[in-house]
């Protein structure tokens, strides 16, 4: 959470609340965007009532399911209040030197969840800033960060199982929107995006359609 963003007064009380009274590993919450030029907030939707069943107590695997299917899994850790000794023990750190880490916290932590609740209010007030993360052209920079974050998910499944067909669906929705992405790469840069989906073996989770849309779309 950055200084200019905003919580909602109610919300850490709300959660604490939920969390405690049916002894959650975390509960999540929706977000309102918000900027300087209201055309630009409106490109970020973080919202997902009416999609998730709000009174339901979820398990991980089930909860992340859903989500990718409808294309709604949040990773923002600004949108969830998590037990800290859930916490301490399956969330293993932000790696350094990388963007898009949101992701390795946002899977870590919901596929080791066993209670998690959904709340639909929209506690987290999000402010879209020029030259964030989001809103910069996309490069290489975030091509080294989500390669690098898929390839080390993909590695959970040798010690996880239980977790591969979920695993399978987050590379690839996740892949296919960076491939297609990728179309604003210059060529040089798409080149080396190849090499670097081969040598990684991350090509497979990419369709042949978005393949083509990489290397022709303008």
């Amino acid at each position: 959470m950055d200084s200019d963003d905003l919580l909602h007064p109610d919300a850490l009380l709300h959660c604490y609340e939920i969390c405690e009274k049916d002894r959650l590993d975390f509960v999540c919450f929706d977000a309102e965007s918000f900027a300087e030029e209201p055309q630009i907030a409106t490109q970020y939707d973080y919202t997902r009532k009416e999609k998730i069943e709000e009174d339901k107590l979820w398990n991980g695997i089930e909860l992340l399911t859903l989500e990718l299917e409808h294309r709604i899994f949040l990773v923002s850790p600004c949108l969830l209040l998590t037990n800290h000794v859930f916490l301490k023990k399956y969330f293993q750190g932000f790696p350094t030197g990388i963007i898009h880490e949101d992701q390795l916290f946002a899977m870590q932590i919901i596929l080791n969840a066993t209670r998690i609740r959904y709340i639909a209010k929209p506690y987290f007030k999000r402010r879209v800033r020029s030259n964030s993360t989001m809103t910069t052209r996309f490069s290489m920079r975030n091509i080294e960060g989500y390669t690098t974050v898929c390839n080390r998910i993909e590695g959970w499944v040798k010690t996880h199982d239980e977790w591969a067909d979920s695993i399978d669906l987050y590379l690839r929705g996740t892949l296919n929107a960076v491939i297609w992405l990728g179309h604003a790469l210059t060529f040089l840069e798409k080149v080396e995006t190849v090499c670097r989906f081969r040598r990684m073996r991350l090509s497979r989770y990419v369709t042949f359609k978005n393949w083509i849309v990489f290397w022709l779309k303008r």
